[in-house]
Order: structure tokens, then sequence, then C-alpha cells
């Protein structure tokens, strides 16, 4: 089972001793006022111990393990609210592992797991934009591609596009588009809005060596259940914090924790965690066997950002309601949930997505 390998349970272990040391709250909170795109410092530290190689072939440099590996860094992510761009990292390497040729894979797939190249990707379940394709192979590009996650911290962006009738992805250095930085709440990541107008690239740049749609399956289950993880670990953390707090702040001469309504209130909120992480290790357990399905993955989508957000919010109520800011940690949480409940697909748009599939 996912939750009892004791591989994994030392990987996580491995991972949170280091966010911890690495990434306290003091460390985000100062990353949150310098308005960097993300932590740079931890970045490097995050490609040395080879996490963004924890799913790529051992061929090109990384460890070959599964989606359950990555679902532990996803979750101790969430949980630290680590401002580095992983995710638009990890799914461009699977991007180029299903669609890129050799030379495509052999040249960028090192640079991505060294950390030297960060990367974005644009929603795979958009609409591609077509290309016009010349007789020497080249392409031309005309196209705008709205909030790419991770973009303001890009060097390298995977754009979807269409060429010729086969759907893939172009990928283009920073410096070769325009990016435009779209303001969000959730300072801990970032989105983008990327276009280019009229400009020609090679046909080397463009990949579409493989199947596209059991990429893009392969590419927003990933997806999911990055975000699925990140949601996990968000409630936990800000849930913790909340009931280390009910044991320390007083009122009337006792503690706060110890008034029967803020108990009935955290039970809830504990047994909403526990539901939400219940259905969340059996789907990577699943996908890590290769069973999950679709709506499956979505629900437990769902049921994480939302509990992530009710739990979130109300936190910020049992800290005192300590106001919209980022001085409390309850609020870095919340933030994070809200961006988490949109991506990929709102709740509401996951659930139809789901009750559409199951009704096919």
């Amino acid at each position: 089972m996912y939750k009892n390998s004791a591989a994994l349970e030392e990987l996580r272990r491995s991972i949170r001793d280091v966010l911890e040391n690495e990434c306290p709250i003091e460390v985000v909170q100062a990353h949150l006022k310098s308005r960097n795109y993300y932590d740079a410092a931890l970045w490097r530290k995050v490609a040395e111990l080879g996490w963004l190689g924890l799913a790529i072939d051992e061929t090109y440099d990384g460890l070959g393990l599964g989606i359950d590996a990555l679902a532990v860094l996803y979750q101790e992510v969430g949980r630290s609210a680590a401002p580095v761009p992983v995710l638009g990292t990890l799914l461009a390497a699977d991007a180029i592992s299903a669609l890129g040729d050799e030379v495509q894979r052999q040249h960028f797939l090192p640079l991505l797991i060294s950390g030297e190249v960060r990367a974005a990707v644009s929603d795979p379940a958009q609409p591609p934009v077509p290309l016009v394709a010349r007789n020497d192979g080249s392409v031309e590009v005309s196209g705008r591609w709205a909030f790419v996650l991770d973009g303001p911290a890009a060097d390298v962006f995977l754009l979807l596009v269409e060429v010729n009738g086969r759907t893939g992805f172009l990928v283009i250095e920073r410096g070769e588009l325009n990016v435009e930085h779209f303001p969000i709440t959730d300072l801990t990541r970032g989105l983008a809005h990327v276009w280019i107008e009229g400009q020609l690239f090679s046909k080397e740049q463009v990949l579409i060596a493989g199947d596209f749609l059991q990429a893009k399956q392969a590419l927003l289950l990933h997806a999911a259940i990055a975000v699925t993880a990140d949601s996990v670990g968000g409630t936990e953390a800000v849930f913790e914090s909340t009931i280390e707090y009910l044991k320390i702040r007083e009122q009337f001469g006792r503690p706060i924790g110890s008034f029967q309504a803020l108990k009935h209130r955290a039970a809830d909120h504990k047994a909403a965690l526990v539901g939400a992480m219940a259905l969340y290790e059996d789907v990577v357990l699943r996908a890590a066997l290769g069973q999950a399905t679709q709506p499956e993955v979505l629900e437990a989508k769902a049921l994480a950002v939302s509990t992530y957000s009710e739990v979130g919010r109300d936190c910020i109520q049992l800290h005192g309601g300590v106001g919209f800011t980022w001085d409390f940690r309850p609020h870095i949480f919340v933030k994070r949930a809200l961006l988490n409940a949109v991506l990929f697909g709102t709740i509401a748009q996951n659930l139809d997505a789901s009750v559409w599939e199951l009704a096919a």
C-alpha cells in the first residue's frame, strides 16, 4: 500500500526535514515581501537533492520512480508552501519524455533535472494554437497562451500547438516570446500570459514524436494529482498550526482550545482532512499501478481543494479573525488554496467532467 511503503515514507521524512530547515514559515514570509517569482536558494537545494529527477528515466540521469514518489514531493511542498516552480518543470519533463524525440530528450531532461532550466507548460486541456508550416520544415507562430502556471519563473515554455493536423508542444526560450506576469493573491507561485506574433521557429523546437492523446491524459492526471497532493499537504499544515495556536491562546484564564464550540469545529476539520487524505491516497495508489481513472482523480482533486479552502478559511477565524494579511500563517495557505481551486479546472468543472466521463 502507498501509505505503508517504507521507501516512500523515508522519502517523505527526508523531504520534510529539508523543507522544515530550509523553508520555515519565516523564509516563506520573507520571500513574499521580496516579490521575487521563486526562491533561488531553495530551488538550488531542490535540484541538488535530486527531487526534480524522481520520475524521470534513469537513462537521462533521473531516478525512474513513479507518480507515488512525485505525490510525496508535491504534498510536502504544499505543506511548507515552498515558493519553487516544481510542478511546471516536472510537467515539462513529462511532456518532453512522452512527445520528444531522442535528441530532444537527451538535451532537455538533464537540464530540467539539474535545475539549470525552469519550465512552464500551457494547459494541455485548452485548444492548441495552429501553426503555419513552411516547405523547409520551419513553423510560423502567432498566438497567445493564458494563465501558464510557473510562467513568471520559467526559462523555457512548452506551448500547445497544432502542426499539419498533429498536436504537440512548441519549446521556446523565454527571450523568444512575450511574457506578462498575471497578478494573483498566491505569491508563492505565479501565472503568466505569453504571446508570439509572426515569428519563425525550427521544426526541432516542436514536440510531436509521440501519441498526443495519451500524453495529454497522462499530463492532466499528473497535474490533478499534484494539485490534490499540494492541497492535502497545505490542509495538514494550516490545521496543525491552528491546533497549536488553540493550545496557547488564552481567554477567560484558560486556553481557547478547551472551549467546547472550538473543539467541535476542530473535530469537523479533522474529519474532513482524514476523508480527503483517504481518497487522495487511494487515487495515488491506483495511479501508481496504472489503474486510476479520470473520474476518480478529478473527484479526489475536487474534494481536496474544497477541504483546503474551507478548513483554511475557518482556521483564520480560529486564529481570532486576524484579517487579510501575510503576517499570519493561515493566510499563506488560504491564498494557495484559492489558486488550487482553479488550477487545471475549477471544482465545478472537475466534477462535471467526472460525471460526463462516467455517463459515457
